[in-house]
């Protein structure tokens, strides 16, 4: 209906607005449309293909990496000589899907198997395990933790950040931020939380349920240096106007994790409607960047 799916139904509570608050609401297809818009589909497996993504930023990273489909297994036993803790994900899936966490020392013998099986299962990209800002590992220490920051660049302009940042925490021992996930909605230039935290199902958190801190008075330091961070990065990436990037808090400061060509806005647009006074969504804000190609 008006281009909503079945998960905003569910998700954002569609079918209980009024027809004017909905019309605040970005729709899948307006999204789907605006990403056509500005960002070319054969430009999107610059980031869609992790092991690209982090050749490409590789000075940006703060952590040392392997790409299966070219390291050898020699190689493989040398990174996990240095990282006995690290991480395999597959090259294309997002969201969490495939990661593998390895936190148990791994004999080297048993190295050239695991190389056959990551490359059978396409996780080609191998990562050490990052060290997270103490920060953060009050709030949850098990998974790191990562913040999306958008940024958007005008044909004639500089790429800046748009819209409010969130932050995905994972819960319940998971080892990654999208086991038992919870976001929140982030002040770029405080680190400041702007309402509760939401999952994947639906339902609202005040405060961390396992370390019971609480979102209204948490702040993420480091936050402008995040979003100095992406915008430097989204300069380094001209063949794409807009991007969704990950980006992780360590002690030395913000690293990149990953990028998105093609975000999805489902769960920002529940927390700017949360935050907001009338409930409304991010249709407008969507609908400016759109007014901004049309004037070019």
């Amino acid at each position: 209906m008006r281009g909503f799916n079945n998960h905003e139904f569910r998700f954002c509570g569609i079918h209980g607005k009024s027809w004017r608050t909905l019309r605040t609401f970005l729709s899948t297809i307006e999204n789907v449309k605006f990403i056509e818009a500005v960002n070319a589909e054969d430009q999107l497996p610059l980031l869609r293909d992790k092991g690209l993504f982090l050749q490409r930023f590789s000075h940006r990273l703060g952590r040392e990496f392997l790409d299966i489909r070219t390291a050898t297994v020699s190689d493989l036993v040398a990174f996990v000589d240095r990282h006995p803790c690290f991480l395999a994900k597959a090259y294309n899936l997002a969201m969490g899907a495939g990661i593998e966490v390895f936190d148990e020392p791994i004999p080297a013998t048993e190295i050239p198997a695991l190389h056959t099986r990551l490359r059978e299962e396409s996780k080609y990209v191998v990562e050490e395990f990052l060290t997270q800002h103490p920060a953060v590992n009050e709030i949850y220490a098990a998974s790191i933790n990562s913040i999306r920051l958008y940024t958007f660049r005008a044909k004639r302009g500089e790429a800046q950040l748009v819209f409010p940042g969130m932050m995905r925490f994972g819960s319940g021992g998971g080892r990654i931020d999208a086991q038992g996930e919870l976001t929140v909605l982030l002040d770029p230039q405080t680190g400041r939380c702007l309402a509760g935290a939401v999952t994947i199902a639906g339902q609202w958190f005040e405060q961390h349920p396992d370390s019971e801190v609480d979102f209204a008075t948490m702040m993420i330091p480091g936050l402008p240096a995040a979003v100095n961070l992406v915008e430097a990065a989204a300069r380094e990436l001209p063949e794409l106007a807009y991007v969704g990037w990950d980006v992780a808090m360590t002690p030395e400061g913000p690293v990149l994790i990953e990028g998105n060509g093609a975000p999805v806005l489902s769960t920002l647009q529940l927390l700017i409607a949360k935050a907001h006074p009338e409930g409304h969504g991010c249709r407008e804000l969507v609908r400016s960047l759109t007014a901004e190609l049309a004037t070019e």
